[in-house]
């Protein structure tokens, strides 16, 4: 074991290392020689960056802290401080150690793991004990394992020209079976795979090639391993070795972290590998030890050469953890740590134990008999233990079995071949007859005990001379009634041939118990996340070979969350799965809050009731029809069916009635390979899918209509829905401005992305609305709040690209089009044309040409043109009414003064303010009839 390193003071950062140059953590006086420049991408193309790694970055060797971000800095140091605390380490030391003051260690050393409170960031699987709530493909969790909290961090080991050999990546790259694997991405809360699917339902690849190291197909890399293993103690805690191939810079692999611990060996070209967003240049050869820090593998256009890593994960034990977060790992060598003989002994002596409770005198006793026949040793044990211990059982099942007959084997001369083959046959025979002969013959035996005994001993006294004679017979010729009993033993034994089946049906019927066991095994799902995450499962599990079993499904329509759910307990739904398609942006337009995503989420947490959201006939994929034949509407309805074989399960659409709804297709797919489809209606009533049932029209042509709305979008073309006079009215539009906008909690909103894909596009909507809000101001429908500053810089990045797109002389997207935003579209109070609201606001409801024609002529000229003018309600200033008119008697500064002393309101106020009508038609007819009077 390597010795521990030294705790006087805390370990240099991985990034400040990387980055100083000329430094290295060995150190050496040896000048820097040439510098190596690569261009890398990072992950989703965001940007390429390039990094030069000078001689003393190869000269880098050592123990580094590294850390994700500062949250998990901060939570590592707090339970930090409770491990060193149960090592003995005092509050000082402990201080010493970390980096921190006694005040901060004293605040938190003293407390549960569980106490200690998680800061933002930090993901909640890594908040429970290591490995024991979190899903883990590879490394095994044994009892002598860490579990703690504490254990998910360790510092960064990195080791230059581990073991440095050339046959290494040949062997490896020539003796594997290499195979691509789907993108995955892990769920923040439970730690479990999710597969990434395109926009259309197509599975995502990762960009590298993987396989499982084979023992022996690189004899090079089994003496590096005995190496390694004799170094580091491991000890049990590997189930493979995994192999990761990148044919040249092309191949990436998305930043991710593992829920263990991993040792990771680099062969053939020198690539980067990213630790917490340090990157790290790995030559041949090169070991890396690491906890679960976040990492990959980046785009490098320049690399046109391959390579191999080799990454070993395992989980640490309490030895390790006392090392201080210094790896340690595993055995496989000829020599042994003390606790690998520890524990090689251990096994040992437990198996002479129970060797020694099995055979007891009594059974040895019968062993001993069937060797003086001169059975084999290893086969007579196995024939009693399998007889129970019955020595004449065993001894019938030896001969029965083909293990010979000691008499033969003593004989001087060798049986003829026809006599050998009936004297076999009639063996058989005889065995079989005496068997039931004994069957028929218990109630006598039970009664006269010592006669049958006496019967038994002179049968086996007589059973050498017997079989003497019957050899001789049999050679002779025979006697009339041995060849009778000969010729019932042939008949009797062809007959069993005939039942017997042959070699082909054998072979068949045992690959159907294979992949009946493989499925079995493949369903052996824990339920969380992805259930088509793996290979094995992709390869062996299909909707046509698992079993049938019976979905329920129901609309919510428009009632009310209480009835909602209220027939769902009626009918003992516990698991909810949502196939509500959704729209270009991604978003599920819900006629109520509670059947949104979120709200629907929340609920049936409350409830017990399991809840995955899966939009199938999304605009993206073109259709329900279109989708799902994909990737991932057929894993989908997979899980759906895994629920169902095992609780009641049920997915969801939008309308109560299934004939006018999409998720009839998912009906339709499940019915025509024989399971039930039960439809709820909003009574309760139970409707029986009909199968074969012909779908409308309005599903047949859903694809041709998405495509071509897709191109006009793109183009933009696309026409903004024409509105009735009502809500055209000066009204409605009034109505508009003085509801408040609604407010979006940015922060809320990314604690509620489950996985890097939510997490990715609530991004986007928020850098969305950022950047809406900001064009619109106080006319913006939302508004985003707490925002980060990097949700600001991202939605300038936006507009900064469709600035580019308009001077470029394109068309930006869709969203980004004037005729197909959200602003509202206001008629200009001189030439009526309908105008965003934004372009009128400047000339207080005027559009620019107007603006321009009567800004000459002055107010006076409104007057004398006999334009009704009135005093604003709040400031007195005389303006027509046509200005007016769109404030309900406020003008537009007045109007924007009172939307902002109105504040935020709940969506019960904004729904009972919102039908206010004003008085403007009031206040006009009086004034027509005052300038009548005056005429008369």
């Amino acid at each position: 074991l390597v010795e521990p390193h030294s705790l006087v003071m805390p370990l240099e950062k991985l990034s400040h290392a990387v980055q100083k140059p000329g430094s290295s953590s060995t150190a050496t006086d040896t000048p820097a020689g040439p510098v190596k420049i690569y261009r890398w991408i990072e992950f989703a193309n965001r940007g390429e960056q390039v990094t030069e790694f000078d001689e003393s970055h190869f000269q880098l060797e050592g123990n580094f802290e590294s850390n994700s971000s500062e949250g998990h800095k901060t939570y590592q140091d707090r339970l930090r401080a409770v491990h060193f605390r149960h090592e003995g380490k005092s509050k000082s030391e402990i201080a010493a150690i970390l980096g921190r003051s006694e005040q901060f260690v004293a605040k938190w050393w003293k407390k549960d793991e569980r106490e200690i409170p998680r800061p933002w960031g930090v993901h909640e699987y890594m908040a429970k004990e290591l490995g024991s709530k979190t899903v883990s493909n590879r490394a095994e969790h044994t009892e002598s394992s860490e579990v703690s909290t504490a254990a998910w961090w360790r510092d960064v080991e990195l080791k230059r020209k581990y073991h440095a050999d050339p046959k290494i990546y040949e062997e490896l790259l020539n003796n594997t079976e290499w195979r691509s694997s789907a993108a995955r991405t892990r769920d923040f809360s439970t730690g479990a795979s999710h597969v990434k699917y395109d926009k259309e339902g197509r599975m995502k690849i990762q960009g590298n090639q993987g396989a499982k190291y084979t023992k022996g197909s690189s004899p090079a890399f089994d003496q590096l391993l005995q190496k390694f293993f004799a170094e580091y103690g491991i000890a049990d805690r590997t189930s493979g070795i995994a192999l990761n191939w990148y044919p040249d810079g092309d191949g990436v692999l998305g930043s991710h972290r593992h829920d263990c611990w991993t040792a990771l060996f680099s062969f053939g070209h020198e690539r980067i590998l990213t630790i917490d967003k340090t990157p790290l240049l790995l030559q041949d050869s090169d070991l890396v030890i690491f906890g679960t820090q976040r990492h990959g593998v980046p785009k490098m256009p320049e690399v046109k050469e391959g390579r191999i890593t080799v990454p070993i994960f395992f989980y640490p034990d309490h030895l390790q953890m006392k090392k201080q977060w210094q790896t340690l790992t595993d055995p496989e060598d000829p020599r042994r740590s003390r606790e690998l003989a520890k524990l090689q002994t251990n096994q040992q002596l437990a198996s002479e134990a129970t060797a020694a409770s099995l055979w007891s005198a009594e059974r040895v006793a019968s062993l001993q008999k069937l060797l003086q026949l001169g059975f084999n040793e290893q086969m007579a044990r196995s024939a009693l233990q399998a007889s129970r211990f019955d020595a004449d059982e065993a001894a019938e099942m030896l001969l029965m079995a083909g293990a010979g007959n000691p008499l033969e084997l003593e004989q001087e001369h060798a049986v003829p071949d026809c006599a050998s083959e009936n004297l076999a046959r009639l063996g058989r025979w005889a065995s079989s007859a005496r068997r039931a002969q004994m069957v028929s013959g218990g109630d006598m035996q039970a009664a006269d005990a010592d006669v049958a005994l006496a019967l038994k001993i002179q049968m086996e006294d007589e059973t050498v001379l017997e079989h003497a004679n019957q050899v001789a017979w049999c050679c002779q010729g025979g006697d009339a009634d041995v060849d009778d009993a000969v010729l019932a033993a042939q008949l009797e034994e062809e007959e069993e041939d005939l039942a017997r089946p042959t070699g082909d049906l054998l072979a068949q019927q045992f690959q159907e118990y294979e992949e009946q066991l493989n499925r079995d095994a493949a369903e052996n799902w824990h339920g969380k996340g992805d259930l088509m995450e793996s290979n094995f499962r992709r390869d062996t599990l299909s909707l046509e070979t698992m079993d049938r079993t019976t979905c329920f499904s129901i609309g919510h329509g428009h009632v009310t969350e209480k009835c909602f759910y209220e027939l769902l307990q009626l009918n003992s739904i516990r698991v909810l799965y949502d196939f509500r398609p959704s729209d270009h942006r991604g978003d599920v337009h819900a006629p109520c809050e509670h059947f949104s995503v979120r709200g629907l989420k929340a609920s049936c947490r409350s409830r017990g009731i399991a809840y995955k959201h899966i939009a199938l006939g999304r605009e993206s994929a073109y259709g329900i029809l279109k989708h799902v034949k994909t990737d991932e509407a057929r894993h989908a309805l997979m899980e759906l069916v895994w629920h169902a074989k095992r609780s009641r399960t049920c997915f969801l659409g939008f309308d109560q009635d299934w004939r006018l709804d999409s998720r009839q297709v998912v009906a339709h797919e499940l019915s025509e390979l024989g399971h039930t489809i039960k439809h709820i209606d909003g009574t309760g009533a139970i409707e029986e899918h009909e199968r074969g049932r012909k779908l409308p029209d309005f599903l047949l042509q859903e694809e041709e209509r998405l495509r071509k709305l897709e191109k006009q979008r793109q183009a933009g073309e696309l026409q903004r829905p024409e509105k009735s006079a009502v809500d055209r009215s000066s009204e409605a539009v009034a109505s508009r401005l003085l509801r408040p906008s609604q407010e979006v909690d940015a922060m809320e909103a990314l604690r509620e992305a489950s996985n890097q894909v939510e997490l990715e596009r609530v991004q986007r909507n928020l850098a969305r609305m950022q950047r809406l809000g900001d064009k619109h101001g106080v006319l913006a429908h939302k508004v985003v709040k707490a925002a980060p500053q990097w949700i600001h810089d991202a939605a300038k990045e936006q507009e900064a690209w469709i600035a580019k797109k308009k001077a470029e002389g394109g068309k930006p997207i869709a969203e980004d089009n004037p005729k197909v935003t959200d602003e509202i579209l206001v008629q200009c109070f001189g030439c009526s044309s309908e105008m965003p609201w934004a372009s009128l606001a400047a000339g207080d409801g005027f559009c620019s040409g107007c603006s321009t024609a009567s800004g000459s002529s002055g107010s006076a000229d409104s007057q004398d043109s006999g334009e009704l003018t009135v005093e604003c309600s709040l400031c007195s200033t005389p303006l027509p009414w046509d200005v007016l008119r769109t404030g309900d008697g406020l003008c537009p500064q007045c109007l924007r003064l009172e939307v902002r002393q109105a504040g935020p309101q709940t969506s019960s106020e904004a729904c009972e303010s919102a039908p206010r009508r004003s008085n403007w038609r009031a206040a006009r007819r009086s004034a027509q009839r005052a300038s009548a009077a005056d005429e008369v």
